[in-house]
């Protein structure tokens, strides 16, 4: 499931992004780019309104802008880009996957590295571009509410 519903507008928020676009942008179907403003560089912090077991992240780039790195951490919102060689991902998305990505595939994550979270950062490079673009960025998952065990069918056999 496209859990864009799920992330909390009020605390999504870019380092290194345009004010022209606001960030929010990327969660909605239209043309509006969320751009770097310096470099080519864009950290992007989804805090969701629950917990949430993502399981793939895709996105739609302008051409020319895409990212070249693409790495994720679970629950770590004060992840500033001096931290971003020291600080080990949960994920590093590898660039054949980040081609793969830029023609309309979504990258599956390991469930094994992404237990429940309430929040992702995202750091974005598009390595030797002026800036770093993304029209949309969607995770795919559930929130915890929908995987509540007590509600499975086999809670009857007690």
């Amino acid at each position: 499931m496209d859990l864009s519903s799920h992330v909390s507008s009020k605390e999504l928020f870019a380092l290194n992004a345009q004010t022209s676009t606001p960030v929010t942008s990327l969660l909605l179907d239209n043309a509006d780019v969320c751009r770097s403003d310096c470099d080519s560089q864009m950290l992007i912090t989804f805090t969701f309104t629950e917990a949430v077991r993502l399981s793939a992240v895709a996105f739609i780039t302008t051409e020319g802008e895409e990212p070249t790195v693409m790495k994720l951490w679970l629950d770590k919102r004060e992840i500033a880009f001096e931290d971003v060689e020291r600080t080990k991902p949960s994920a590093d998305v590898p660039a054949r996957e980040l081609e793969k990505m830029r023609s309309g595939a979504a990258f599956q994550l390991p469930l094994s590295k992404f237990p429940p979270c309430n929040s992702v950062t995202v750091f974005l490079d598009a390595e030797g571009k002026d800036t770093v673009a993304l029209s949309r960025l969607v995770f795919f998952g559930s929130t915890m509410q929908c995987t509540d065990i007590s509600k499975s069918v086999f809670s009857n056999f007690a």
